[in-house]
């Protein structure tokens, strides 16, 4: 036998309702008092009132201040898939130019793979091409989801953010790139120093700003570590930060320094190196012959110069090397002050080390002590002898030497003890107790999250509790009857049964007998 609760329910409000059409009847004596019934009186009820939600209901004329946390994820998510295809593509591009370079400079006179060479040049255009679109397509989703996170106005457009300087930046280096209507036309110029006549072929140049791409790649690496995550961005945003990957720069920093001062150093080695090797290598050559070139001189420049060493022994002469070394040479001092700033924080003493290290101290000051105090008294009775030998021998002894070795030793325990008491110093506790008074604030608000989590979860599960007692109560009496009958087998299994009919709306009447101070207990609260 099954047992229709939401019939019952209908019944009961139909007879309430009647009772109040009767009371209204005895009480006013009009007939012009029109008696609604319950359902619709709650129902209007409804309406007039707002729920509290997150989210926006457009359908009823409402717009709510809040982002949708959903639509920003599925945004965030689509928005590091086109990433991760540029930067694949990226990476593709920068390995077909220097395959391409490569093979050209060595057969430049006898145009070996002529035709394949120009098919490869197409091939590497089409992907500039569409590593540009992704470019512009990555934009427009960060500018959708700056609007879903409600942090620019939803009429903003590309050109109306600073999103439009960090998009032509990103095609200016992306724009230059090997393409087959280039391939032949050269720019000479003439060597420094010899007078000879040298060239470059525009592909080369090309080739050349190309390397630039690798700070892309690590642009869009840093969106793929652990902190880039939509929450996080959401965080930023309730503390007015900027979420971007210069945040992530500093946040890895601090997580993961030597990996990420390692990373740094490579890419800037491998594009600097490169750079100055296509604008060295041009000195090997003319129209009529080519040298063989070697990379090892201009890997050993570009890593004493990021290094900020410079010995001295090489040194490029052509305009585009020295382009290439003097950035590389700002890049190196930025990793150097990077390296230094990370090994002087590596260095700096914890609250635990500062305080074993002052222990340790006053354990010396404190055996050096000793061993004073016991020189003190040795010089004590070595004066206190000498004293009494002259006395009776009637010698004039001077014992300026024993005095003055006892001044010394006093004075050093003086100095000891001003030591003693100065580890211990202001600035030492001063600085103990705030690291001490910040871990304390941080238990405590751990503590009351908690606490809040807790009436939370008592809340919700006692108006759970009392919504199911209300429904067992409403059982018919016939029903009952069968329940302790035997019917079913135990209140759990009855219980289960009440769970499945009524899943839908277990919900809606958990809301709607929400008294409204329990309902705003609920909410998130933001605190200054």
């Amino acid at each position: 036998m099954q047992f229709d609760i939401r019939n019952d329910k209908a019944s009961e409000d139909q007879n309430q309702t009647l009772v109040n059409e009767q009371e209204c009847q005895s009480c006013q004596k009009q007939d012009l008092i029109k008696v609604l019934p319950l359902k619709q009186i709650q129902k209007s009820r409804k309406q007039l009132k707002r729920k509290t939600t997150i989210f926006d209901d457009e359908e009823n004329g409402f717009k709510n201040p809040f982002e949708d946390s959903r639509v920003t994820r599925m945004i965030f998510e689509k928005g590091r898939t086109v990433e991760l295809a540029r930067f694949c593509l990226i990476v593709a591009t920068v390995i077909l130019n220097i395959l391409e370079y490569e093979y050209s400079f060595s057969t430049y006179l006898t145009k070996n793979l002529d035709y394949e060479l120009t098919i490869l040049l197409f091939v590497i255009f089409s992907m500039s091409i569409i590593i540009i679109l992704l470019t512009i397509l990555t934009y427009q989703i960060d500018l959708e989801y700056r609007k879903c996170s409600r942090t620019i106005s939803q009429k903003a457009t590309l050109i109306e953010t600073d999103l439009i300087w960090y998009l032509l930046v990103e095609i200016i280096i992306i724009l230059p790139t090997s393409n087959p209507f280039t391939r032949n036309q050269y720019i000479v110029f003439i060597q420094r120093g010899s007078g000879e006549v040298r060239f470059y072929t525009i592909n080369e140049i090309f080739t050349y700003i190309m390397f630039f791409r690798l700070y892309l790649l690590l642009n869009i690496g840093f969106k793929f570590q652990t902190y880039y995550s939509n929450r996080n961005g959401r965080l930023c945003r309730l503390y007015q930060t900027r979420f971007s990957t210069h945040l992530m720069l500093k946040l890895c920093i601090r997580q993961f320094p030597f990996h990420t001062l390692s990373w740094l150093f490579i890419v800037g080695l491998i594009q600097y190196t490169y750079q100055l090797e296509i604008a060295e290598r041009s000195l090997l050559r003319t129209f009529e012959y080519i040298n063989t070139e070697n990379i090892s001189k201009s890997l050993w420049v570009t890593m004493i110069t990021i290094a900020t060493v410079g010995y001295g022994d090489f040194y490029p002469y052509t305009d585009l090397g020295r382009i290439s070394l003097g950035l590389g040479l700002f890049y190196g001092v930025s990793i150097t002050s990077l390296f230094t700033a990370i090994l002087y924080n590596m260095l700096q003493p914890d609250v635990g080390e500062s305080k074993s290290w002052a222990l340790l101290e006053k354990t010396q000051i404190t055996k050096n002590m000793k061993q004073a105090s016991s020189n003190i008294f040795f010089y004590f009775y070595k004066l206190k002898k000498q004293r009494i030998v002259a006395k009776r021998l009637n010698l004039q002894e001077n014992l300026s030497g024993i005095l003055s070795n006892l001044e010394n030793y006093l004075s050093d325990v003086g100095i000891m003890r001003r030591m003693y008491r100065d580890i211990d110093g202001e600035e030492f506790m001063e600085m103990v107790k705030r690291k001490f008074d910040d871990s304390n604030h941080s238990f405590k608000d751990l503590k009351i999250d908690l606490q809040e989590m807790m009436e939370q979860h008592q809340l919700i599960r006692n108006c759970l509790e009392k919504n199911q007692d209300s429904k067992l109560f409403k059982v018919k009496p016939f029903e009952y009857q069968n329940l302790h009958q035997g019917q079913f087998s135990s209140p759990q299994s009855y219980q289960y049964k009440l769970n499945t009919e009524d899943q839908l709306s277990k919900d809606d009447d958990f809301f709607e007998n929400l008294e409204e101070s329990n309902r705003d207990s609920c909410l998130m609260s933001f605190h200054d």
